[in-house]
């Protein structure tokens, strides 16, 4: 199987220019031209849009802002994926499966294995630029001495065969450790947090041997690990505070809850708001008073795991007292960020606390390639959020794990399902025939090859050229 890596695979360059070298640019003590390609581009019912784009060594220029920047890109280096997947269908070993991907460049992926004797394996394979010097989350200058030099050698890029745990987990998380050699990309715009990871790690740490409806059932799993490490502490923080009726009632529901986002539950509302009022409460007054001109959706991911930090561990720390906020601590934040939140809730809910049910904030809809909104399906409530195996992050949520599959070793068979239908025909009765499969968490039985092909079918396609 297959799930992104996330890597860092773009960077940035600002390219030196001056009024007296018209059109070039310094780049290893030298001044070179730009190269320009040009592109005409039909536009149905309008003119053609002729279109000049200026490269660097880098890559396109963008100017914007006063300054010129490119852009290399790691899916401009060739990677020969097609053979490579094809090697890896005919792959019969480990050994050859990890063959086969030392071809496999971008975009970078965690692939997955897993045997009949047993063995298991991933490789994050694909390219990891590496840089000679400097800060390459940041755009950096594009005189020469900050560009990309090469690439982690194969066998030190992130992979494991046979863990000593016997298990192995993959959620889009950072692959590796601190103390891993190389860059391959920073928590604040690349990596998802791993809170679904650590989900996935939690269930399948657990006693026990794991069967293939048990995966089945991981693989809709709506438990939000984040909320199960902040709303203890949230509460503890409630424990002494005199509540109006709302807040007692709201407090009692999360006392009670288990962390899952369901549809039915108004715990998984109050949580999936309180996060971001309380991320809101922490940072905002920073962001007022120091002009910080960078939006603070653009590093959300990163001060979410900041503030998960200092809630559990460092309590006292400074963030929370913000200019003109004063002396507190992460108790005080947490506190106001609750009584804020129920109230707003109140307004944008109504007074019935009963009726808040994650099902009524949170839906889900599946686009189609074409990006027609006639053509999609949905919105529709739905379960899960950004941070539960069941990937549902966002609103309405377009994203998530579309193909789901589980193979049973023992039982030599296998499940899967995919959303939408066999047919790409809005019109065929096949277009979204598994959707309600998909959306209920269940899989539809498959056929090996071999059963395939003596398979007797409802309807048989004839192909001539």
């Amino acid at each position: 199987s297959l799930t992104d890596a996330q890597n860092q695979q773009t960077f940035f360059y600002q390219e030196h220019e001056d009024s007296t070298h018209s059109g070039q640019y310094l780049w290893n003590g030298t001044w070179r031209r730009y190269q320009t390609v040009n592109y005409d581009v039909p536009v149905a019912g309008a003119p053609t849009q002729h279109l000049a784009v200026k490269l660097s060594v880098h890559g396109p220029v963008i100017s914007e802002r006063g300054q010129t920047t490119s852009v290399w890109w790691a899916g401009n280096v060739t990677s020969q994926d097609l053979r490579v997947l094809l090697d890896i269908d005919r792959s019969r070993s480990w050994q050859e499966f990890r063959d086969a991907l030392r071809g496999w460049y971008s975009p970078t992926h965690n692939f997955v294995y897993a045997d009949e004797r047993g063995n298991i394996g991933l490789i994050s394979a694909g390219y990891y630029p590496q840089v000679a010097k400097g800060r390459p989350w940041l755009p950096m200058p594009g005189t020469g001495e900050y560009d990309i030099i090469g690439t982690i050698p194969f066998d030190d890029i992130p992979q494991a065969y046979n863990p000593p745990a016997n298990v192995i987990w993959s959620a889009n998380q950072r692959q590796v450790t601190k103390d891993y050699p190389y860059y391959i990309g920073t928590a604040s715009n690349f990596f998802n947090p791993g809170y679904r990871a650590n989900e996935i790690h939690r269930v399948l740490s657990q006693p026990g041997k794991l069967s293939a409806s048990d995966m089945q059932a991981l693989q809709t799993d709506t438990r939000d690990y984040l909320a199960s490490e902040i709303v203890p502490v949230l509460l503890k923080s409630l424990s002494s505070e005199h509540l109006n009726a709302t807040e007692a009632s709201a407090v009692a529901l999360l006392n009670d809850w288990d962390f899952r986002m369901e549809t039915g539950s108004v715990a998984a509302s109050v949580w999936w708001y309180f996060w971001g009022w309380y991320l809101t409460e922490t940072f905002n007054p920073w962001w007022k008073s120091r002009a910080v001109k960078v939006g603070m959706g653009e590093v959300w991911d990163a001060l979410g795991q900041d503030l998960e930090m200092w809630t559990l561990a460092d309590p006292n720390n400074r963030a929370f007292s913000a200019p003109g906020i004063g002396s507190r601590t992460a108790g005080d934040a947490l506190r106001k960020s609750f009584r804020q939140l129920i109230a707003d809730l109140v307004k944008m809910l109504g007074p019935n606390l009963r009726s808040w049910t994650y099902g009524r904030v949170h839906k889900r809809t599946l686009e189609n390639l074409a990006d027609v909104a006639g053509l999609n399906y949905g919105p529709r409530a739905d379960r899960g959020d950004a941070n539960t195996p069941l990937a549902a992050g966002g609103y309405p949520s377009t994203e998530g794990p579309s193909w789901r599959m589980v193979v049973d070793w023992g039982s030599h068979t296998f499940q899967s399902i995919y959303p939408g239908g066999q047919s790409e025909n809005p019109a065929s009765g096949w277009y979204t025939n598994h959707v309600d499969t998909w959306w209920a968490g269940r899989l539809n039985p498959m056929l090996s090859a071999d059963q395939a092909s003596t398979a007797a079918g409802v309807r048989a396609w004839s192909m001539r050229p």
